[in-house]
Protein backbone atom coordinates (compact mmCIF):
# COMPACT_ATOMS: atom_id res chain seq x y z
CA UNK A 1 0.00 0.00 0.00
CA UNK A 2 1.48 3.55 -0.77
CA UNK A 3 1.72 6.15 1.41
CA UNK A 4 -1.46 8.08 0.44
CA UNK A 5 -3.28 5.06 0.46
CA UNK A 6 -3.57 4.60 4.59
CA UNK A 7 -6.11 5.32 6.14
CA UNK A 8 -6.45 9.03 8.30
CA UNK A 9 -8.17 7.64 10.89
CA UNK A 10 -9.14 3.98 12.09
CA UNK A 11 -12.60 3.64 13.69
CA UNK A 12 -11.87 2.33 17.05
CA UNK A 13 -15.73 2.35 17.40
CA UNK A 14 -18.87 0.58 16.02
CA UNK A 15 -20.45 3.41 15.08
CA UNK A 16 -16.90 4.87 13.26
CA UNK A 17 -16.61 0.86 11.48
CA UNK A 18 -20.31 1.28 10.27
CA UNK A 19 -19.58 5.21 8.81
CA UNK A 20 -16.42 3.68 6.76
CA UNK A 21 -18.87 0.92 5.90
CA UNK A 22 -21.17 3.09 4.51
CA UNK A 23 -18.62 5.39 2.91
CA UNK A 24 -16.92 2.21 1.35
CA UNK A 25 -20.41 0.89 0.07
CA UNK A 26 -21.13 4.17 -1.38
CA UNK A 27 -17.99 4.88 -3.23
CA UNK A 28 -18.76 1.31 -4.86
CA UNK A 29 -21.45 2.28 -6.35
CA UNK A 30 -20.88 5.45 -7.29
CA UNK A 31 -17.63 3.78 -9.12
CA UNK A 32 -20.10 0.99 -10.69
CA UNK A 33 -22.06 4.19 -11.88
CA UNK A 34 -19.95 7.04 -12.67
CA UNK A 35 -16.50 5.29 -13.61
CA UNK A 36 -13.36 5.57 -11.42
CA UNK A 37 -12.43 8.45 -13.34
CA UNK A 38 -15.75 10.29 -12.75
CA UNK A 39 -16.54 9.39 -9.29
CA UNK A 40 -15.90 12.14 -6.90
CA UNK A 41 -15.02 12.38 -3.30
CA UNK A 42 -18.04 15.11 -2.89
CA UNK A 43 -20.03 12.67 -4.84
CA UNK A 44 -19.00 9.74 -2.62
CA UNK A 45 -19.70 11.53 0.64
CA UNK A 46 -23.25 12.71 -0.65
CA UNK A 47 -24.41 9.26 -1.45
CA UNK A 48 -23.13 7.92 1.60
CA UNK A 49 -25.63 11.12 3.16
CA UNK A 50 -22.12 12.22 5.17
CA UNK A 51 -19.93 15.27 5.22
CA UNK A 52 -16.76 15.38 2.73
CA UNK A 53 -15.09 16.05 5.65
CA UNK A 54 -16.20 12.79 7.53
CA UNK A 55 -14.91 10.94 4.03
CA UNK A 56 -11.62 13.16 4.88
CA UNK A 57 -11.24 11.91 8.29
CA UNK A 58 -10.52 8.26 7.30
CA UNK A 59 -9.53 8.34 3.17
CA UNK A 60 -6.94 11.19 2.51
CA UNK A 61 -8.53 10.12 -1.47
CA UNK A 62 -9.98 8.29 -4.06
CA UNK A 63 -6.60 6.11 -4.18
CA UNK A 64 -7.11 5.15 -0.65
CA UNK A 65 -10.95 4.32 -0.65
CA UNK A 66 -9.89 2.15 -3.75
CA UNK A 67 -7.28 0.15 -1.88
CA UNK A 68 -10.04 -0.26 1.39
CA UNK A 69 -12.46 -1.70 -1.31
CA UNK A 70 -9.64 -3.94 -2.72
CA UNK A 71 -9.10 -5.41 0.45
CA UNK A 72 -12.54 -6.14 0.92
CA UNK A 73 -12.59 -8.08 -2.28
CA UNK A 74 -9.67 -9.89 -1.75
CA UNK A 75 -11.01 -11.65 1.49
CA UNK A 76 -14.37 -12.44 0.23
CA UNK A 77 -12.48 -14.19 -2.42
CA UNK A 78 -10.21 -16.13 -0.49
CA UNK A 79 -13.31 -17.28 1.52
CA UNK A 80 -14.77 -17.83 -1.49
CA UNK A 81 -11.66 -20.00 -3.16
CA UNK A 82 -11.68 -21.80 0.37
CA UNK A 83 -15.00 -23.24 -0.60
CA UNK A 84 -14.15 -24.29 -3.55
CA UNK A 85 -11.74 -26.58 -2.69
CA UNK A 86 -13.46 -28.30 -0.19
CA UNK A 87 -12.95 -31.82 -1.13
CA UNK A 88 -16.42 -32.68 -1.24
CA UNK A 89 -16.92 -30.58 -4.85
CA UNK A 90 -15.32 -33.46 -6.72
CA UNK A 91 -18.08 -35.96 -5.69
CA UNK A 92 -20.60 -33.75 -6.86
CA UNK A 93 -22.38 -34.88 -10.82
CA UNK A 94 -19.78 -32.95 -12.82
CA UNK A 95 -22.46 -29.88 -13.68
CA UNK A 96 -23.05 -29.34 -10.13
CA UNK A 97 -18.88 -29.28 -9.88
CA UNK A 98 -18.93 -26.37 -12.45
CA UNK A 99 -21.88 -24.66 -10.88
CA UNK A 100 -19.97 -24.61 -7.61
CA UNK A 101 -16.78 -23.33 -9.05
CA UNK A 102 -18.26 -20.72 -11.12
CA UNK A 103 -21.52 -19.47 -9.17
CA UNK A 104 -20.12 -18.41 -6.21
CA UNK A 105 -18.15 -15.42 -8.03
CA UNK A 106 -21.13 -14.54 -10.09
CA UNK A 107 -23.05 -13.92 -6.78
CA UNK A 108 -19.74 -11.69 -5.90
CA UNK A 109 -20.22 -9.61 -8.58
CA UNK A 110 -23.55 -9.40 -8.22
CA UNK A 111 -22.97 -8.17 -4.80
CA UNK A 112 -20.09 -5.99 -5.67
CA UNK A 113 -20.55 -3.92 -9.01
CA UNK A 114 -17.87 -2.06 -7.94
CA UNK A 115 -15.41 -4.81 -8.34
CA UNK A 116 -16.08 -5.27 -12.36
CA UNK A 117 -15.89 -1.81 -12.76
CA UNK A 118 -12.33 -1.25 -11.19
CA UNK A 119 -10.36 -4.27 -11.43
CA UNK A 120 -12.28 -6.88 -14.34
CA UNK A 121 -13.02 -7.28 -17.70
CA UNK A 122 -12.46 -5.49 -20.69
CA UNK A 123 -13.81 -1.74 -19.19
CA UNK A 124 -11.53 -2.07 -15.77
CA UNK A 125 -9.97 1.14 -15.00
CA UNK A 126 -6.95 0.04 -12.77
CA UNK A 127 -4.55 -2.66 -13.00
CA UNK A 128 -5.32 -5.58 -11.29
CA UNK A 129 -3.58 -5.53 -7.68
CA UNK A 130 -0.90 -7.74 -6.50
CA UNK A 131 -3.17 -9.19 -3.89
CA UNK A 132 -5.50 -10.28 -6.58
CA UNK A 133 -2.95 -12.05 -8.57
CA UNK A 134 -1.65 -13.89 -6.21
CA UNK A 135 -5.87 -14.84 -5.22
CA UNK A 136 -5.57 -16.12 -8.75
CA UNK A 137 -2.46 -18.20 -8.77
CA UNK A 138 -3.58 -19.90 -5.83
CA UNK A 139 -7.10 -20.29 -7.27
CA UNK A 140 -5.24 -22.23 -10.34
CA UNK A 141 -3.43 -24.19 -7.98
CA UNK A 142 -6.60 -25.14 -6.11
CA UNK A 143 -8.14 -26.40 -9.43
CA UNK A 144 -5.17 -28.78 -9.88
CA UNK A 145 -5.70 -30.28 -6.38
CA UNK A 146 -9.27 -31.07 -7.34
CA UNK A 147 -8.40 -32.17 -10.71
CA UNK A 148 -5.96 -34.72 -8.85
CA UNK A 149 -9.09 -36.27 -6.85
CA UNK A 150 -11.74 -35.84 -9.68
CA UNK A 151 -9.51 -37.20 -12.79
CA UNK A 152 -7.21 -39.29 -10.91
CA UNK A 153 -6.19 -41.43 -13.78
CA UNK A 154 -4.97 -38.77 -15.67
CA UNK A 155 -1.16 -38.54 -16.25
CA UNK A 156 0.14 -35.64 -14.62
CA UNK A 157 1.21 -33.22 -17.06
CA UNK A 158 -3.07 -33.74 -18.78
CA UNK A 159 -4.22 -32.96 -15.70
CA UNK A 160 -2.27 -29.87 -15.49
CA UNK A 161 -3.02 -28.49 -18.77
CA UNK A 162 -6.76 -29.55 -18.21
CA UNK A 163 -7.21 -27.85 -15.25
CA UNK A 164 -5.45 -24.26 -16.52
CA UNK A 165 -7.07 -24.73 -19.72
CA UNK A 166 -10.67 -25.07 -17.34
CA UNK A 167 -9.33 -22.31 -15.03
CA UNK A 168 -8.45 -19.75 -18.19
CA UNK A 169 -11.54 -20.30 -20.43
CA UNK A 170 -13.79 -19.34 -16.59
CA UNK A 171 -11.79 -16.45 -16.23
CA UNK A 172 -12.27 -15.40 -19.45
CA UNK A 173 -16.30 -15.98 -19.27
CA UNK A 174 -16.84 -14.36 -16.29
CA UNK A 175 -15.01 -11.18 -17.35
CA UNK A 176 -16.80 -11.19 -21.08
CA UNK A 177 -20.09 -11.85 -18.64
CA UNK A 178 -19.03 -8.91 -16.70
CA UNK A 179 -19.13 -6.76 -19.21
CA UNK A 180 -22.73 -7.41 -20.41
CA UNK A 181 -26.05 -6.80 -18.79
CA UNK A 182 -28.90 -8.70 -17.89
CA UNK A 183 -30.25 -11.31 -19.84
CA UNK A 184 -27.37 -11.33 -21.70
CA UNK A 185 -24.91 -12.20 -18.71
CA UNK A 186 -26.99 -15.34 -17.53
CA UNK A 187 -26.79 -16.53 -21.48
CA UNK A 188 -23.05 -15.94 -21.59
CA UNK A 189 -22.75 -17.97 -18.44
CA UNK A 190 -25.09 -20.56 -18.91
CA UNK A 191 -23.18 -21.44 -22.88
CA UNK A 192 -20.37 -21.04 -20.93
CA UNK A 193 -20.80 -23.80 -18.34
CA UNK A 194 -22.64 -25.92 -21.25
CA UNK A 195 -19.39 -25.50 -23.12
CA UNK A 196 -17.62 -26.35 -20.25
CA UNK A 197 -19.36 -29.51 -19.28
CA UNK A 198 -19.17 -30.47 -22.72
CA UNK A 199 -14.94 -30.20 -22.45
CA UNK A 200 -15.08 -31.97 -19.62
CA UNK A 201 -17.19 -34.91 -20.00
CA UNK A 202 -15.20 -37.52 -21.53
CA UNK A 203 -13.05 -37.30 -19.02
CA UNK A 204 -15.09 -37.85 -15.92
CA UNK A 205 -16.87 -40.68 -18.20
CA UNK A 206 -13.65 -42.40 -18.37
CA UNK A 207 -12.96 -41.80 -14.57
CA UNK A 208 -13.92 -44.41 -11.84
CA UNK A 209 -16.95 -43.31 -9.74
CA UNK A 210 -15.87 -45.19 -6.64
CA UNK A 211 -12.55 -42.89 -7.17
CA UNK A 212 -14.07 -39.84 -7.44
CA UNK A 213 -16.17 -40.60 -4.08
CA UNK A 214 -13.18 -41.63 -1.57
CA UNK A 215 -10.93 -39.31 0.00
Amino acid sequence: MTQAAHMRSVPKQERGERRMRRLLDAAERTFAELGYKAATTNEIAARAQTSIGTLYRFFPNKEAIVQHLMERYVQELHVIYEKMSKPEIVTLPLADMIDRLIDPIVDLKSAHPGLVSLFVGPHAVLQVPAEFQQLLDESLLRTEKLWEKRFPHLDAETRHLSALVFFQIRQALLALAFSLTSPSQEQIIKEGKTNLFRYLEPMDQSSSPQTRHTE
